[in-house]
């Protein structure tokens, strides 16, 4: 997810697939800051690109193991260390 502060009160949402290669492959329409991750993540078409056994990354607090448990495909969040670096 790439939020976009256009403002102090404006904030923009967009959701990105990138491959194990570094290529950006879906890019989401862009939503409201208000709404939330996994209504985007049902709602914006992302879905339909999961096959069975593609491994999603996701930051902690991105609630979308239901939406995904249907493809078939598995959540990994990684652990933050204590100095709040990804292992």
């Amino acid at each position: 997810m790439v939020i976009l502060q256009t403002s102090q009160y404006s904030t923009v949402k967009v959701l990105l697939r990138i491959s194990s290669q570094g290529v950006i492959s879906f890019i989401s329409n862009t939503w409201g800051g208000r709404v939330s991750d996994k209504y985007i993540t049902k709602h914006c078409g992302i879905l339909n690109y999961l096959t069975p056994g593609n491994i999603i990354l996701a930051d902690r607090g991105f609630d979308i193991l239901d939406s995904i448990s249907l493809m078939q495909a598995q959540l990994h969040i990684p652990e933050k260390d204590k100095h709040n670096c990804l292992h």
